[in-house]
């Protein structure tokens, strides 16, 4: 605390006050919220972290990728088709002719004694390409994470008024936890946090990873970008961080149920 004839004062309460306009509904570049001890906390929005990445994004590239982006094009069409359709006769269809582009490429390799390989550009290419979905998704989980504290920043603000009940708070926490899980968003996340957790593909990820780091070491390809070193753990920690947002929504609910109504209180008091 700076009394008003601390030279730096002034500084703090200017401070104080950009971060509250901030934090405002018209701002929205912040979020403010309490943690468990009831201390605010700030931290960026989802809208804030986007517009970051925006900037990021129309920085000047060491190249544009486009082949490796349009062949992705190609296959999650192919992939949206043949996962799409009921029909078995267009499944087997679709699983016979990647069998025969395996076997032919079988073939190949067999007549030539030689492997086709992606040359270095191809290579880089998709490595900066595999890196950036890493930094996309990784910004996608703050949306989600943003949506269970909104859930629990208005739990707050109701248990503030004196005309909800703690039915009430419950059953909108509920609903709105209900409404989240049932969502793509929520489905995909829940998703996406059982396939990360699994011994097998934490091990395989790791695997895949350094087995790339270790191609570009030894084609001699250089790059600047260390984000995929680390790319599990900076999944698992924006995961976790969803994971604890919701376990202190638990968590509040709890104690909101074990407290003595408002009005009891007073009654207790007099």
């Amino acid at each position: 605390y700076l009394d008003d004839t601390h030279p730096y004062a002034d500084f703090l309460e200017r401070a104080k006050k950009y971060i509250d306009d901030w934090c405002s509904e018209d701002s929205r570049y912040l979020r403010k919220f309490p943690d468990e001890n009831g201390m605010s906390v700030h931290e960026l929005t989802s809208d804030t972290e986007k517009a970051f990445q925006w900037l990021e994004s129309i920085e000047k590239k060491e190249f544009i990728g486009t082949e490796s982006r349009f062949l992705d094009i190609f296959a999650k069409l192919r992939e949206l088709i043949e996962n799409s359709s009921e029909n078995p006769r267009i499944r087997i269809a679709a699983l016979e002719e990647k069998k025969r582009e395996i076997e032919k490429q079988i073939r190949e390799i067999e007549i030539s004694g030689k492997a086709e390989t992606y040359s270095d550009t191809q290579i880089k290419e998709r490595f900066y390409e595999i890196s950036k979905l890493g930094r996309e998704l990784i910004a996608d989980f703050k949306e989600v994470e943003q949506n269970f504290k909104d859930i629990t920043r208005k739990i707050y603000e109701k248990q503030t008024r004196k005309d909800v009940t703690k039915g009430e708070i419950l059953g909108y926490a509920l609903d709105a936890t209900d409404a989240l899980g049932e969502s793509d968003q929520g489905k995909s996340f829940n998703s996406f946090w059982r396939s990360l957790i699994a011994c097998q593909k934490q091990d395989e990820l790791d695997t895949l990873i350094e087995a790339i780091f270790k191609i570009l070491q030894e084609k001699g390809i250089a790059y600047l970008d260390l984000f995929m070193r680390k790319l599990r753990l900076y999944l698992y920690d924006a995961g976790r961080k969803v994971i604890e947002s919701n376990h202190r929504l638990v968590s509040k609910l709890r104690r909101i149920l074990g407290e003595k109504s408002v009005l009891e209180q007073r009654k207790t008091i007099e």
